[in-house]
């Protein structure tokens, strides 16, 4: 799953992409919601309405198969054969997989590259 300019995830049957409206590299911190159940995924950014959208196909779920990148990797056009031309540019403290599994991404990273100190939270 990618988030940059939209919230997009590929099930195997194809990219679902849920476009958001906004600027939000304004130095301040946002609240980003972006859920998936099944094929349909929703995100939503501070007050600003939510957007939906579904992926193709008839696949259900999402297979990782190994460590999970949030805000992308380096050289993430040679990986993601240039689907992704960037990764996340901004700054992320908390990540919630699921609705119980709840990540410090600051405290709890096992590894980090290119990290940038943010501003006060």
């Amino acid at each position: 799953m990618f988030f940059s300019d939209a919230f997009s995830y590929n099930l195997g049957s194809g990219v679902a992409s849920i476009m958001v409206n906004g600027s939000f590299n304004d130095g301040r911190w946002h609240r980003v919601k972006a859920v998936r159940d099944g094929q349909s995924g929703k995100i939503t950014v501070d007050d600003y309405g939510a957007r939906t959208g579904k992926s193709p196909g008839v696949m259900r779920q999402l297979n990782i198969n190994g460590a999970l990148y949030v805000g992308g990797t380096k050289e993430i056009a040679l990986h993601t054969n240039r689907q992704y031309m960037r990764g996340l540019v901004g700054c992320i403290s908390h990540f919630t997989l699921s609705t119980d599994y709840h990540i410090s991404l600051v405290e709890d990273a096992v590894d980090g590259k290119n990290i940038n100190t943010c501003g006060a939270k």
